[in-house]
């Protein structure tokens, strides 16, 4: 089972933190999430329910 998000868009008090994100991660594939800082890593990962447990909350 694929882990998938698809136009993917987080905003918080009109501030654009993701937008049309697309993204599949794939069981038993190692994956990363680069970019510059304040790009919006985390923010990615803790949109997703699945990977909560995983990130600590702020």
């Amino acid at each position: 089972m694929n882990l998938n998000a698809t136009d993917l868009c987080l905003t918080v008090d009109g501030v654009d933190h993701l937008r049309n994100v697309t993204a599949t991660f794939q069981p038993g594939r190692l994956h990363t999430v680069i970019g510059r800082t304040m790009a919006g890593k985390t923010t990615l990962l803790r949109s997703w329910p699945a990977c909560r447990k995983w990130i600590p909350a702020p």
